[in-house]
């Protein structure tokens, strides 16, 4: 999931360099889930659950990672894991941006809003 956070940060500085910008916001909300679960997949969760996810994906394995638990949640199991300032920026990051990274990835007033005054 780390490398999977790098790549989605490259991803989003291409976008940004060719103008992108609401695509690019919206895969910072991306970048934020797999770092999150990076941590936690680190830190924070059981061995048990890792083996759950991290095992061959079928048909019967496609849905292994439902009812994980929220970010919030995620990054409170990793609270005392983890470095304490990874957690720290996780929770401020995820406290100051979620309504409205929520908005972008769901298509809400913040996309509709920032796409209409960059056109």
């Amino acid at each position: 999931m780390g490398d999977v956070a790098i790549e989605n940060a490259h991803s989003l500085q291409c976008l940004m360099s060719i103008g992108n910008c609401t695509s690019a916001i919206s895969l910072l909300r991306l970048q934020f889930d797999a770092l999150t679960r990076s941590v936690w997949l680190l830190w924070g969760v059981f061995e048990k659950k890792v083996e759950r996810i991290m095992q061959d994906l079928s048909v019967d394995t496609a849905n292994a990672d439902n009812g994980l638990p929220s970010h919030a949640e995620m990054i409170k199991q990793t609270d005392g894991k983890a470095p304490a300032e990874a957690t720290r920026i996780l929770s401020e990051f995820r406290d100051v941006t979620w309504k409205a990274s929520s908005s972008y990835v769901h298509g809400g007033i913040h996309t509709m809003k920032r796409h209409d005054t960059t056109r």
